[in-house]
């Protein structure tokens, strides 16, 4: 066991340096036979970190398996089935661990999101929900609330998170653009107009907000003041609106 503690040094040594090829390298000249979590778990990680994705869970969920109780070990496993896009498999890990640690906000997080990329709201929603349990006065937390509902086609309930958001903070350029692209959608122009450029005053970098201040002034047929908020618009959201008529 000694010489197998001085080789997970080194290999855990490699990996903090960026250097994961090291570490699988030096694993090579350990017996599969050997069954120890964290020699398991940093040689995961160093597949991982090269992605190597298919080894990396081989080792990882073996980490898993020797020790149960480790978040971490169930983290890395549900992070790399995540960039495998197997988000079912993904959610069985983020459940065991908040098992183990029901109060982090950050893991409902993350399984609200595995359930978003499988397009299935309601249960991303009921994961926010937890969180916000926990957390009732965290501010990013209604902001992707309120988004996830408009998603999942509740603008009026999306409405009403974005308002709690702004109880929490008047200032919220994030809660402000989010209300306004739901009154966009409802063609509500004046009110949109009003939230998004507030949401602009205070964050004139907040693309969203100017991106749709671009429809909005479309959808009243203003249409040279669109050309003038299109032209100040981020690369990134001129290429997702170029079909757009003007």
């Amino acid at each position: 066991m000694e010489r197998i503690e001085k080789l997970l040094a080194q290999m855990v040594d490699a990996v903090q340096k960026g250097r994961p090829e090291i570490a699988v390298s030096l694993a090579a000249g350990i017996d599969d036979s050997v069954e120890y979590a964290p020699l398991s778990h940093v040689l995961g990680v160093a597949h991982a970190m090269q992605g190597q994705l298919q080894p990396a869970l081989s080792h990882l969920e073996k980490a898993s398996v020797l020790n149960p109780k480790e978040v971490q070990y169930l983290i890395d496993c549900a992070n790399v089935l995540v960039r495998q896009n197997q988000h079912a498999r993904a959610i069985v890990f983020w459940d065991k661990a908040l098992e183990i640690v029901h109060d982090d906000i950050g893991l409902w997080h993350n399984k609200s999101q595995s359930h978003i990329e499988m397009r299935d709201f309601e249960s991303a929603l009921e994961s926010y929900r937890s969180a916000l349990a926990i957390a009732p006065e965290h501010l990013d937390l209604w902001c992707n609330f309120a988004g996830i509902l408009k998603r999942a086609g509740r603008p009026s309930e999306s409405l009403d998170a974005w308002q709690k958001a702004l109880v929490l903070n008047p200032e919220s350029a994030g809660a402000l653009a989010g209300m306004g692209a739901i009154k966009l959608d409802q063609e509500q122009y004046p009110e949109a107009r009003q939230l998004l450029q507030k949401a602009i005053q205070i964050d004139s970098d907040s693309f969203e907000a100017r991106g749709n201040l671009t429809l909005v002034a479309i959808g009243e047929s203003k249409f040279d003041e669109a050309m003038d908020h299109f032209k100040v618009q981020p690369e990134p959201w001129r290429v997702s609106v170029q079909g757009t008529e003007i």
